[in-house]
């Protein structure tokens, strides 16, 4: 019998580790993973006059379609031999609505609970690779306001995701335990039947 696979929407807030986990469940499932941050980055600096802007890309109705079109395109490429992940920050929650919440789609939304800022700021600061996270060249007034406001907005995810039915994931905290419930997660539920 032919295996077909969901395909996969992580969303949630920036250093959540939505890319981590995309690349774990892409080496230990058969999924390849779109990560959005490369596509959005790609558009605002070789094409500045698409308006896609990297703090902004969220809030771009035409960025929008065009992720949920690479996001289509892969998928119909894939004729369910494999599945798709498309991962990030910017993927807006009018998206999420609109595009993804459907029988053939795991959604997952990644947030920060119950840690403070400054312990935030710290795990950041032990975990930041330099030329990869764009947050380790923030300086320590900096990082802390960027901690501050991902947790306030984590609060509003969290909520949305509750009134919204999706699965929300504390990554504060034992991350890799986290990751590994998702991953058996999708091992459970990614087959369509």
């Amino acid at each position: 019998m032919e295996k077909k696979y969901k395909d996969i929407v992580i969303f949630g807030e920036s250093r959540a580790g939505k890319t981590i986990l995309a690349n774990r469940i892409s080496r230990e499932l058969p999924y390849k993973s779109i990560h959005v941050d490369m596509h959005r980055d790609t558009l605002a600096k070789v094409w500045p006059d698409l308006g896609v802007k990297t703090n902004t890309a969220i809030e771009n109705e035409s960025f929008q379609k065009y992720i949920n079109l690479l996001f289509w395109g892969e998928k119909h490429q894939t004729r369910g031999e494999y599945g798709v992940i498309i991962e990030g920050f910017e993927i807006s929650r009018k998206a999420i609505e609109q595009y993804y919440l459907n029988s053939d789609t795991l959604v997952y939304a990644l947030g920060l609970q119950n840690i403070s800022a400054e312990k935030f700021m710290a795990n950041l600061r032990k975990n930041d690779k330099k030329d990869y996270d764009w947050t380790y060249d923030l300086n320590d007034k900096e990082l802390l306001k960027f901690a501050k406001e991902r947790l306030q907005a984590s609060k509003d995810l969290f909520a949305y995701c509750q009134q919204m039915g999706i699965p929300f994931y504390n990554t504060a905290n034992n991350r890799e335990e986290v990751f590994g419930f998702i991953i058996e997660d999708v091992r459970k539920r990614g087959l369509k039947r």
